[in-house]
């Protein structure tokens, strides 16, 4: 489980239009189709996380993402409770709510890579899969077929420690994203979002 073959590291960039007909860019989704043994390896690292996490206690009872008997009626009903009682002992209160919708864009691979590790899945399958989102070369699908452009496929190498004459800072951005459409992502997710609430 701790090697990405090579069949792995290829992606298509598809984009799914939310509005039929509306081709503004804000009304889009890029969603990256995997290769379908890599998104089973990664929705089975997925499941293997959120058990190992479950066992463990390493996420709060509150953190409803993705858990087994964890309903969002129930949630829904928890939220309304809770205000409904703010409201009657007249007590103040702030509501943030957590929209997903460029979420799994934005969460670091080495971030997402340390909170895995912290609810003791080991490192092997999520070396595979980081290395795979980080060396995947990408192609777009489009109405006219494949794109012949590609992008991607530079594996990540973000110097360590701090910057010197002969090594200057890094301008690269450290590498983010676990792919829209990924098995892995909303699990991954749950960790990294638990530290935060």
């Amino acid at each position: 489980m701790g090697y990405s073959p090579f069949c792995w590291r290829r992606g298509n960039d598809l984009i799914l239009y939310k509005v039929l007909g509306n081709f503004n860019v804000t009304n889009t989704r890029p969603i990256l189709l995997f290769e379908v043994d890599a998104n089973q390896h990664n929705k089975s690292l997925g499941r293997l996380l959120m058990h190992e996490a479950e066992m463990r206690n390493g996420l709060p009872w509150e953190q409803y993402g993705r858990r087994k008997g964890h309903l969002a009626e129930v949630q829904a009903l928890n939220n309304t409770s809770f205000f409904d009682l703010l409201r009657l002992q007249c007590h103040a209160a702030a509501f943030e709510i957590c929209d997903l919708k460029s979420n799994y864009n934005l969460v670091v691979h080495s971030i997402a890579t340390l909170l895995a590790l912290r609810q003791h899945v080991s490192e092997a399958p999520m070396f595979c899969s980081i290395t795979t989102l980080q060396d995947m070369v990408h192609t777009c699908l489009t109405t006219f077929g494949q794109s012949d452009e590609q992008y991607g496929g530079d594996l990540w190498a973000v110097p360590l420690g701090l910057p010197t004459d002969d090594r200057p800072r890094s301008t690269r951005p450290p590498p983010q994203d676990l792919g829209q459409g990924s098995g892995t992502a909303p699990q991954l997710w749950a960790v990294v979002s638990t530290p935060i609430s």
